[in-house]
This record gives C-alpha cells, sequence and structure tokens, in this order.
C-alpha cells in the first residue's frame, strides 16, 4: 500500500472526493459518461476478454479519462456481495462435516476441515477442471 493510500478515508476514490464548489463538474461528467455509456460509444465499446469478470472490465475502463467518473460507481456496486450466500455454505459444510458419528471433534478440526474442503472447490472453479465434489 502506498503512504498516500493509507492516509486517506476508507471508501473514497480520489476522482470522487471534490469539495463542494466543484461538484457540478464531477456531476456533469458523471451524465457525460452514463450518457456515452447508455449510447455504447468508446470506451464502453470494449468488448470483455474470454474468462474476464465484468468488475475487472470496469477497473480497466477506470484508467480511461472518458470513464473515469462512472467506473468507480460502478465498481462499488459490482464490489458488494449481494446475498449471504458464501456464509450459508459454511455454514452447510459445518452441519455435514459433524454428523451424528463425528459430533464429538473439536470446533478447530472442523473449521480447518471447512477451508480445506471451501478452498479445493474453488480451485477446481477456478482452474476449470471437473473436479469431483469433496
Amino acid at each position: 500500500m502506498l503512504a498516500s493510500e493509507a492516509s486517506k478515508p476508507e471508501g473514497t476514490h480520489p476522482v470522487l472526493n471534490v469539495p463542494l464548489r466543484e461538484q457540478p463538474v464531477l456531476k456533469a461528467r458523471f451524465e457525460s459518461q452514463f450518457r456515452a455509456y447508455a449510447a455504447g460509444h468508446y470506451p464502453f465499446t470494449i468488448a470483455l476478454e474470454q474468462d474476464q469478470l465484468v468488475l475487472d472490465w470496469w477497473r480497466q475502463l477506470e484508467k480511461s479519462p472518458q470513464a473515469d467518473v462512472l467506473a468507480p460507481l460502478a465498481i462499488k456496486i459490482f464490489s458488494v456481495v449481494p446475498n449471504s450466500m458464501a456464509d450459508e455454505r459454511t455454514a452447510s459444510t459445518f452441519t455435514w462435516i459433524n454428523r451424528p458419528l463425528r459430533s464429538r471433534q473439536h470446533l478447530d478440526t472442523m473449521v480447518s476441515q471447512t477451508q480445506i474442503r471451501q478452498y479445493y472447490r474453488t480451485a477446481g472453479k477456478e482452474k476449470g477442471s471437473s473436479a469431483k465434489a469433496l
């Protein structure tokens, strides 16, 4: 982390964090970029690469002066986790691991087994392999 990044408040972006007197200019830039996005003008015509996430596409566009206001907002939106599926999956794994015949396991053992299982499930998806479900 750079020293300047460490000193900036959490959740701020240098392009979006402007003084009050500059906010009308920022608003006009946002509106212009949003219209360009809706109309499909450059740089929003750049196609996603194969296996590229939408979030990464917006991060790429953040470097473009034609998208420097809209991209940080899109990055914030696409960075939000929309549900608690990961938590539910972890709880299901705990239940699956802690069956009645294994009910005397220590919590540390269950956490370790769950972490290992989730690691291998994630690694299999990233590599695109059809790994046998654990």
